[in-house]
Order: C-alpha cells, then sequence, then structure tokens
C-alpha cells in the first residue's frame, strides 16, 4: 500500500529508519565526570525504546547492534548494555507476571502516609 497512511490533514509515511536525521549518536562518553545515573539515562531510553516499541527480529536486531555501537562509540563496554537489557527484561517479565501486578497494584493504590501528630487543616 505505498507505506502512506493519511489522517485527517496529515500523511503518514512509514520511514524505514527511526532516526532523525539530524540525530549525532552522541552521548555522554564514559570518560568524562559526570554521575553514572546521568550517563545511563540515554542507554536506559534506547533499551527501553527497543523493549517497548514492537519490532520484528531483524528490527530488533539492528536496533539492539545500533545501540550497541553507540555505546561503544561513547567508550562503554557491550557487556554492561547486555547486563542493562537483561535486567530490564526480567523487570518486564516479573511485572508482566498476574501475581506480581495485582500486588503492585494493591500496594499502590494504599500505600500512604499519614502524619497522625499535625492538625488537621
Amino acid at each position: 500500500m505505498n507505506e502512506r497512511l493519511p489522517f485527517l490533514d496529515v500523511l503518514v509515511i512509514r520511514n524505514s529508519e527511526n532516526k532523525k536525521e539530524t540525530a549525532t549518536l552522541r552521548y555522554i562518553p564514559n570518560d568524562l565526570h559526570h554521575p553514572f545515573q546521568h550517563k545511563m539515562a540515554s542507554f536506559n531510553f534506547l533499551i527501553h525504546r527497543l523493549l517497548s516499541f514492537p519490532l520484528s527480529k531483524e528490527r530488533f536486531a539492528i536496533e539492539n547492534n545500533l545501540i550497541k555501537d553507540i555505546a561503544k562509540n561513547n567508550g562503554y563496554s557491550v557487556h554492561l548494555l547486555d547486563t542493562l537489557i537483561r535486567e530490564r527484561k526480567f523487570k518486564r517479565a516479573l511485572y508482566n507476571s498476574t501475581i506480581f501486578v495485582e500486588i503492585l497494584t494493591i500496594r499502590n493504590l494504599f500505600c500512604y502516609h499519614m502524619n497522625l501528630n499535625s492538625p488537621a487543616d
């Protein structure tokens, strides 16, 4: 179907590439003195996107290799990325298990702290 979809007043065209043309693929290099959480934030986003979007096995492999190339170019080890992906997959599987979701939902609904010593407004 030519991979085009007219929607309202916009023509949506499926692009084989998922990156903007202005993407530099540069993130905080590993050798800079920034907090580790800041360095990992972009990779956590890329991994979240990798696992959240419905991708074919081929597109998944392409995206996974791109993330690993980005890590190498910025001075990170591929092992670190593999560990992050494995942890994220485990957390998703744990969250998607029915018992854990029910417990989390119940805990989040009823988990709040009340200060009984403060006067009521």
